[in-house]
């Protein structure tokens, strides 16, 4: 019997904050318009609407987005987007860690509340598992945020092997800006896929899941805080 393959393009991005609407939507573009041309696309943004007082980024967005596209956890600022022809089969929103004033009242500008986005997907017969999501930065001289940080990874890490034994066994991919550069390997069977300063996408072949083949990687041009996108190209070939 012939098994499903397909290509497959995901891109994981912090869009940042407090930017000008038509700056955001430039950098958007930019992004679709790479994505256009390629048989499969998820993206995994994040910072969507971190202000607070949001730009609209949100409706922006979906209006930018092609007729079809799933969305996961939409209004969260970590969300998943599937190109058409994905099925969702499941989804899943976790705290990964609380505000800065829930962490500690005392500190200000350690960011908002964390989520971890997961969703697995079918394609042609094939089940594959994301995951998106955005720690917030290390901050060594605060042992209580350093501790809160180190349970959202610890959260991030059971999610990942949640989403691995989905099914009796699925393959994946997860992306984000862990706010680090050094991440340990959280999922059994992952691999490095792209890595540029902060952000990170990685991926996983189940034994019983579909086989995931790096083909190619590369970033693209942002203008929005020091992040650049950065993308993965893979072979997937259903079992």
């Amino acid at each position: 019997m012939n098994r499903a393959s397909f290509w497959l393009t995901v891109v994981s991005v912090n869009w940042g904050r407090g930017y000008d609407p038509g700056e955001f939507k430039a950098n958007v573009m930019r992004v679709l318009k790479f994505t256009g041309g390629r048989e499969h696309v998820v993206i995994l943004p994040q910072e969507l609407d971190e202000e607070p007082d949001p730009a609209k980024e949100h409706p922006q967005f979906a209006r930018m987005l092609e007729p079809g596209s799933r969305r996961v956890h939409w209004h969260t600022r970590e969300p998943i987007i599937l190109s058409p022809g994905f099925k969702v089969t499941r989804r899943r929103k976790r705290q990964t860690m609380g505000s800065g004033q829930q962490i500690d009242g005392r500190l200000e500008g350690i960011g908002p509340e964390r989520l971890a986005i997961s969703c697995t997907a079918e394609l042609e017969g094939v089940s594959l598992a994301f995951l998106n999501t955005h720690p917030h930065r290390n901050m060594p001289e605060h042992p209580e945020v350093q501790r809160a940080r180190q349970h959202g990874v610890d959260v991030m890490a059971d999610e990942l092997a949640r989403l691995r034994a989905f099914d009796g066994g699925t393959s994946g991919v997860w992306g984000a800006d862990m706010n680090d550069s050094s991440i340990p390997q959280l999922v059994a069977g992952e691999r490095l896929g792209n890595r540029r300063g902060l952000d990170h996408l990685r991926y996983w072949s189940h034994p019983d899941g579909a086989h995931l083949e790096l083909k190619d990687r590369g970033s693209l041009k942002g203008t929005i805080d020091p992040h650049d996108p950065i993308w993965i190209r893979l072979l997937v070939t259903g079992r």
